[in-house]
């Protein structure tokens, strides 16, 4: 009885261990697709702001212009 209730024990404590150890694995994969995830938003967040960087730019330069022109024919 004593024996049997041993091995019990011993077989739940080995698949405890298994368990645990695939939820460590899983928990590993979900942090490295988390990881992942960040790297690409970083990137994506990069870009974003370099396009309005550029558009910014862009605007800025178009209302440079603009004025430039209304300033030479109220001029003339």
């Amino acid at each position: 009885m004593l024996n049997q209730s041993q091995t019990q024990a011993r077989d739940l404590a080995e698949q405890m261990g298994q368990r645990l150890k695939v939820t460590e694995a899983m928990l590993a994969d979900a942090m490295k697709a988390r990881e992942r995830l960040v790297a690409d938003n970083e990137s994506a967040v990069e870009e974003l702001l370099a396009t309005i960087s550029s558009k910014d730019q862009l605007l800025k330069e178009s209302s440079e212009h603009f004025n430039r022109m209304l300033s030479e024919r109220t001029q003339e």
